[in-house]
């Protein structure tokens, strides 16, 4: 205020009034921080080009100032791409370039300045705030690499419940559950080819006759009869063109052998990695002898590579629409004295549910629960679902809740509290809970209380699961911290910063402000976006205009096979969205298995008048 005073009276040196800017250096989550290259706060030597640091030579350097590291980053990750074979290398210093590297990192030949690798290494926790100085070296007078981004953190959990032990083949040793089908095929663990990480599964079958199945996983004592899972593969064929490779199944039921196709792609390419997936299930009632998927159909001799193989449990309650003969391990009365048994009074769906006698039970505390445990990730949220029926005189209550028991205590939390439940019909519970990052796992149980005493209770078609996963990090900007994926782009100048003032969910949402022309909030998901693959796009977004404006959700994606020819398609699009009214933009993201390689791929916001501010929340890409 004084500033603009002292303007307004046209006063000399109004400008020693203005406050000193101090820049609020760079802060991640508890997961860690992902520090974009091109936004580095000084250096030397480097061209921001686009969303990389290129032309880099020996010497050059970048800083980022006032980076506060967390307890537990432990992990350093580097994406980069490099177009010639010359001996380079990227160190890190804190504080000082002339400062011994906190770390070096070797950076190989890619196949080209476009083609991007990503490196982890383990990384001394810091627990301070430091300049970082990320500075480029070779012995050779060549460019050394194009920088993307560089990440300090730790790995997020993976909430996936894979039935498959190093479905990645990224042990020392093969998984014993693995056997060449009786084929004779030599399995083994290879650096020659691999889909993420650094290892595959070599299936080498040179001198062999036959397409039979050369590769099978064991799953005989890890699934249930009444459930499904969801099993998926990537697949490498050496041939010489398109081949077979199928993803079936081997069940046997009481004496009586299955063999379902999950996935019969009669047509794989050959030297490239496709992704084969399916659902397996385990009949109803079955009594399961053997269980095994494998893989079979490719040409005699040809060289199979295998990678990133996962059997997930579509529900992680096993038979939870209760339709099998006896009730599955899991449940309990919870301490209540009530009595469990299955019941074909009432049901959901199907022809049994779980039937809770609770005659002569005196109090309202829990009386029917599921052991999660073993299934159980900290840091991970889960999704549960349950209908309920109970048989009282009129409206009661039927809570679904969850008891979380870590090592240093037990917590308890109502997942749905419904307290109007209408007697004799059936009613959805659903909510989501989820586990803390620190929780040394004891016991995890989901439970059912709160329904007066001496009411009897039916439970059916009860579900926990993952949601599905979000391509964009904190999408609902509840972490406080705007993730470094979002920009103003093409151009910059558009202010983007995380807000309270306005929220679809939760608490926050994005605002954005001081719109210039060409200078889109945006979202980059170069490196996120698989081949083949096609993502379902949504968000919702609010605009402050004074009338009706457009607001177009826009995706843009290059292909290596298109010679960098940049394609724009509208994703959602709304002529005439009221203001300060929130809507829903929605559409899908296909990626062609033409493309080859993604080198970018974004979405952003458009077309609104630039006096609008937008308000952006709940931003969700998911793989379909």
């Amino acid at each position: 205020m004084e500033w603009l005073q002292c303007y307004l009276a046209g006063e000399a040196d109004c400008a020693a009034l203005l406050p000193e800017y101090v820049p609020p250096g760079w802060q991640g989550d508890v997961f860690g921080l992902t520090l974009q290259a091109e936004e580095y706060d000084s250096g030397e030597g480097v061209v921001a080009a686009g969303d990389v640091v290129a032309y880099t030579d020996d010497g050059d350097w970048i800083k980022f100032e006032d980076v506060t590291f967390q307890d537990g980053w432990d992990t350093f990750w580097l994406r980069y791409a490099k177009g010639s074979d010359t001996e380079a290398s990227i160190s890190i210093h804190f504080d000082d370039p002339a400062s011994p590297a906190v770390l070096t990192v070797p950076v190989p030949y890619t196949g080209g300045w476009n083609n991007f690798q990503e490196i982890e290494l383990p990384f001394d926790a810091a627990d301070e705030t430091h300049d970082v100085y990320v500075l480029f070296n070779t012995p050779e007078d060549h460019g050394i690499a194009n920088l993307d981004w560089l990440r300090f953190g730790r790995p997020e959990p993976q909430g996936e419940v894979n039935l498959v032990g190093d479905g990645g083949f990224e042990g020392a040793n093969l998984d014993g559950g693995w056997s060449a089908f009786g084929s004779g095929a030599a399995l083994s663990l290879s650096t020659d080819q691999a889909h993420a990480g650094s290892q595959s599964l070599l299936v080498d079958r040179s001198g062999l006759s036959g397409t039979g199945g050369f590769a099978a996983y064991w799953l005989t004592d890890k699934v249930a009869s009444g459930t499904a899972y969801e099993v998926s593969a990537w697949v490498y064929q050496a041939g010489a063109g398109d081949d077979t490779v199928r993803l079936s199944a081997k069940v046997r039921c009481d004496g009586v052998d299955d063999y379902p196709w999950l996935d019969n792609n009669t047509a794989v390419p050959a030297n490239t990695w496709t992704k084969l997936s399916g659902v397996l299930t385990i009949p109803q009632g079955c009594g399961l002898e053997e269980a095994q998927i494998y893989f079979e159909g490719t040409a005699e001799g040809v060289a199979v590579y295998i990678d990133d193989v996962a059997v997930v449990p579509l529900n992680l309650v096993t038979d939870g629409g209760f339709e099998g003969p006896t009730l599955a391990a899991g449940w309990s009365a919870f301490g209540s004295g009530a009595a469990l048994s299955l019941s074909t009074d009432q049901a959901h769906a199907g022809s049994q549910s779980l039937l809770v006698d609770r005659s002569g039970v005196a109090g309202t505390g829990g009386y029917a629960a599921y052991d999660l445990t073993p299934f159980m990730v900290a840091g991970v949220n889960y999704l549960a679902e349950a209908w309920v029926y109970h048989t009282g005189a009129g409206d009661d209550t039927v809570r679904m809740s969850a008891k979380i028991g870590c090592a240093d205590g037990d917590s308890f939390l109502w997942v749905d509290n419904n307290t109007a439940v209408p007697a004799n019909t059936w009613t959805v519970l659903s909510g989501a809970f989820g586990i803390p990052l620190d929780c040394d796992i004891q016991d995890v149980q989901l439970y059912f209380e709160g329904t007066a005493a001496g009411v009897n209770v039916y439970i059916d078609d009860v579900s926990v699961t993952l949601p599905a996963e979000n391509l964009v990090e904190d999408g609902g900007f509840e972490s406080g911290s705007l993730d470094p994926g979002w920009r103003a782009w093409w151009v910059g100048g558009t202010s983007l910063s995380i807000t309270s003032d306005r929220a679809y969910a939760g608490n926050n949402s994005l605002w954005v402000s001081n719109r210039v022309e060409d200078s889109h909030p945006s979202y980059n998901l170069t490196g996120r976006l698989q081949v083949g693959e096609s993502y379902t796009v949504s968000a919702r977004v609010l605009h402050t205009g004074a009338g009706d404006e457009p607001v177009t959700l826009t995706r843009k994606l290059t292909c290596e096979t298109q010679d960098g020819i940049e394609e724009y398609a509208w994703v959602a699009n709304v002529d005439a969205a009221a203001p300060n009214t929130w809507i829903e933009l929605t559409g899908t993201i296909d990626v062609p298995a033409s493309c080859g390689e993604v080198t970018e791929a974004r979405i952003y916001f458009e077309r609104t008048g630039l006096a609008a501010d937008l308000y952006i929340d709940e931003v969700s890409i998911v793989e379909q």
